[in-house]
């Protein structure tokens, strides 16, 4: 008997750490700014550099801010797996199954959302770089009971693929292979109300074409 995939999700503790080391740096680099600026005097200084390190600040607090729950939930809850039981196909269904642990007993349901997106890649006005345009293409978001037996909680997730909606690619094109083309991918997203730090994470997901494997409609 074949043995079921299992996907890891996204957030793991190596992207974490890149995460930290870019937002270290902005960080940083806006610290340096200010204390510039501080040892000049703001009298001295135009309006528009203070909005924009204003801004710049901001945005950096906020992804500390963002950063640092997702940690504290990465050491709360460990790595949790997504067990594929019935693989994607446009115009089939998708089945997955996941195990719970017991640092999340105190929710009772489990939200989920699969999405289909379209990445490509724009070039700025310099020429000298791109920028990552992703547009959403579908969305579908379900709730699934969890069921609680000793430390571990079981969920069961389904969703359909509706026919006409594109496939995964094989892989991710680079920035500089072709730009205006781009690529698609799906992604789950699950989320569950805990107390203290939420459980939040996203997979990906491989729709294969309609004429690949899947379950009928």
């Amino acid at each position: 008997m074949a043995r079921n995939r299992t996907t890891a999700a996204h957030e793991n503790k190596r992207s974490l750490a890149l995460e930290w080391f870019m937002v270290i740096v902005w960080v940083a680099i806006c610290v340096a700014a200010s204390a510039v600026l501080y040892r000049r005097g703001t009298e001295n200084v135009p309006l528009w550099v203070l909005i924009v390190l204003g801004v710049m600040s901001l945005f950096g607090v906020l992804l500390l801010w963002g950063l640092t729950n997702r940690t504290i939930g990465m050491a709360k809850f460990g790595a949790i797996g997504l067990e594929i039981l019935a693989p994607a196909a446009v115009g089939g269904r998708f089945a997955a199954a996941m195990k719970l642990p017991s640092s999340a007993r105190g929710a009772n349901a489990l939200g989920a959302e699969i999405a289909c997106l379209h990445v490509r890649w724009q070039k700025t006005n310099d020429r000298e770089s791109s920028n990552r345009i992703e547009k959403e293409l579908y969305r579908e978001r379900r709730e699934f009971p969890i069921q609680w037996g000793g430390d571990e909680g079981q969920v069961h997730l389904q969703f359909s693929i509706p026919p006409g909606l594109p496939h995964s690619d094989a892989d991710e094109q680079d920035e500089e292979e072709d730009p205006a083309k781009g690529f698609h991918f799906w992604r789950l997203s699950i989320d569950a109300s805990v107390a203290g730090v939420d459980l939040m994470r996203t997979y990906p997901v491989q729709v294969a074409p309609a004429s690949g494997a899947g379950l009928p409609a």
